[in-house]
Parts: structure tokens; C-alpha cells; sequence
């Protein structure tokens, strides 16, 4: 897996998160077909571009040339741009998840050596050839990068359209030429493209061939699984005292949502099958305290997060750990409408 570094530059010329080439990178980074890293100057640059355009919008807003349409049906909009505040903030905090949602490493300032850098300062050598105070950003991110990969004792590629880090180039910081990015990342994206279509296709082949198994693992986990009495005893208007979960038998699966990194495959599972469980009615009566049902719920929909683990390098062979059903939600049966209850004897 290559380790790229991505300056200010790149996120500006493809339109902070909105390019296609920006959202093709944080879907290659977060499955782990790269590892991209910034650095926390990179981040304050962005966040600083960021309020310089969203002030250049305010100050437009109040010109002259927008007071015709002031009153117009825009009028809502128009003001809550005007009046915004904050959002220097919450751009800095949004943006921050979204780094950290798609594995996105910032290196922190404490990795450059702010010594060098003054003694490059002092001796006019890159990026002071001029003496611009406003260098010193680039001088400290030349210096954390080449100190963060020594350390690392890893290689990592840098696209960049300033020349001055040209200068970095070494055994550890390979320079790369900007043109040759967006082409990296397409052919990068294409491959992950594929190998999401086919471990797809293996695991809705096997899913279909092998239903019981899979079965197996819901019910596993089921017997565990808090469900919402309140509901429950709702649909069925009894009181509970408990209930024993007994089986859930799938009908129709669909294949919601889907995404591979290194540890292998993630998805979400529609399914709707028949529950059923055994549950418990209080009767106060001594001889009998308590009486059984049986309750089956037929086209009873559930929503299932699996993992599965493959076990060989075509991602032919594998098996399931199930995650969590409905996001960990407690499992209500407000959706259920075939009911059965049947009194056991």
C-alpha cells in the first residue's frame, strides 16, 4: 500500500471535497488501497481558503448588486448567509470526521525540527530564497514530512505543484510530478471498482447456496438480542413475564450496502423470514404460575450487519460474524402484521 502525501494545492484545485478526484482518493484511502496523509498545516490552509471564499461571498451579499432580488423569495437564504458566524468552526470540525471517517492521517507540527528551519531562514535557503515571513508554513512541512517518514522508516510519494519541495526529494519522500495524480488515483479506483464487483458477486453466490449458514449465525446472535417487550406485548395484548427466542427463518435476503478495507468485507443485509419464540404469561394461579404460547411473526423484516472473513486470496472462501441487527436498536415488532399465537398445552 503506497503512502501519499497530499498538499494544500491538490484539495484547492479540485474544489476542497467536491472533486470527483478529492472523493475518489477518500474512497481508495478509506478501504485501504492507500494510505493518505496531511499535515495540521495542510488543515489550517484549508480551513483558512475556506473562510476567505465564504467571507468573499458575505461581502458580495451585501453589495449593491444583490439588493434587487433582497426581497425576492432568496430573501430566507440570502440573510442566513449574510448573518452566518462560526463557520470557520464548524468547517474546521466537519472537516476534521471527514478525514478521520476515511483514514486520513495528519501529521502533527511537532515532528518538524523548527531549529533547521530557522537556520534555513537565516540562510536564505529554501523556501526563503526571497525571505517571505509567509514561508515559513511551507519551510516547517518540508521539515515535519522528511522527519515524520524518517522516523517511519517508510517511503512516501508527494504530489504537489510547489517547487520547493522538489527539494525534499530523498531515499524516504519521493517527489512526483502533479499532472500524474489524478491519473494514480483513476487507475487505483478502477482496481478497487473490480475487486468490490467481484468479491460482490462471491458472496451473493454463497449467500444464495448457503442460506443455512447463514441462518446459523442470525439465530446465534438473536439469542441474545434485547427485544422491545412493550411492543411486543402491543401486538399480541398479553403481559409477559419472559420469553425464550426459538428461531428465525429467512424467506428473501437483498444485499443493501457494501465496502472492503484490509480486514475484509462489510454489508448490510435486508432480510424477512418468520420469528418465532416461545413466551411466558403469568396466570396467579399456584398449580400453574405460568402458561406457555408459542408466537410466530410471518414476513417479519430485519436489518443485519455482517462481516465476513475470507480465508483465501481469490475471496472465495469464507465465513460470517454478525455485528449488530437494526444499528443496535432495540428490536421492535411494530412492523409485524401475520401473527400467530398458540397456547401450549
Amino acid at each position: 500500500m503506497d503512502n501519499i502525501f497530499i498538499d494544500t494545492s491538490f484539495f484547492i484545485k479540485h474544489n476542497f471535497l467536491e472533486g470527483p478526484v478529492v472523493k475518489s482518493m477518500l474512497d481508495l484511502s478509506k478501504n485501504g488501497m492507500v494510505k493518505i496523509y496531511i499535515s495540521e498545516i495542510v488543515f489550517q490552509e484549508l480551513v483558512n481558503n475556506f473562510t476567505e471564499d465564504f467571507d468573499y461571498v458575505k461581502q458580495q451579499l451585501q453589495s449593491k448588486r444583490f439588493s434587487s432580488i433582497s426581497n425576492s423569495k432568496y430573501k430566507e437564504n440570502i440573510n442566513t448567509l449574510k448573518n452566518a458566524e462560526n463557520y470557520r468552526e464548524d468547517f474546521s470540525t466537519e472537516l476534521r470526521k471527514v478525514f478521520l471517517l476515511h483514514d486520513v492521517e495528519i501529521i502533527k507540527t511537532h515532528h518538524a525540527n523548527i531549529t533547521n528551519v530557522v537556520d534555513d531562514y537565516f540562510n536564505k535557503r529554501l523556501p526563503f530564497t526571497n525571505r517571505k515571513k509567509y514561508e515559513f508554513p511551507d519551510a516547517i512541512n518540508l521539515s515535519l514530512i522528511k522527519n515524520y517518514f524518517e522516523e517511519k522508516q517508510e517511503c512516501c510519494y508527494l504530489f504537489s505543484v510547489d517547487n520547493d519541495f522538489k527539494e525534499l526529494d530523498n531515499k524516504y519522500v519521493k517527489i512526483q510530478d502533479k499532472e500524474t495524480i489524478e491519473t494514480y488515483f483513476s487507475d487505483m479506483y478502477k482496481i478497487l471498482l473490480t475487486r468490490r464487483s467481484e468479491i460482490l458477486n462471491n458472496v451473493e453466490e454463497e449467500l444464495n447456496k448457503g442460506i443455512i449458514k447463514l441462518k446459523h449465525y442470525i439465530n446465534k446472535y438473536l439469542v441474545d438480542f434485547p427485544f422491545d417487550e412493550e411492543s411486543l406485548e402491543m401486538i399480541i395484548s398479553k403481559n409477559i413475564s419472559f420469553y425464550d427466542f426459538i428461531n428465525y427463518d429467512i424467506q428473501k435476503h437483498e444485499i443493501v450496502l457494501t465496502f472492503n478495507d484490509e480486514t475484509g468485507l462489510y454489508l448490510d443485509l435486508k432480510v424477512s423470514g418468520t420469528f418465532i419464540f416461545d413466551f411466558f404469561k403469568p396466570t396467579h394461579n399456584e398449580s400453574e404460575p405460568y402458561r406457555q404460547y408459542t408466537c410466530i411473526l410471518n414476513d417479519f423484516p430485519m436489518r443485519l450487519q455482517f462481516q465476513v472473513y475470507f480465508m483465501d486470496d481469490d475471496n472465495k472462501y469464507f465465513f460470517y460474524r454478525v455485528t449488530s441487527i437494526n444499528n443496535d436498536d432495540h428490536l421492535g415488532f411494530w412492523e409485524a402484521e401475520n401473527i400467530q399465537v398458540m397456547v401450549q398445552s
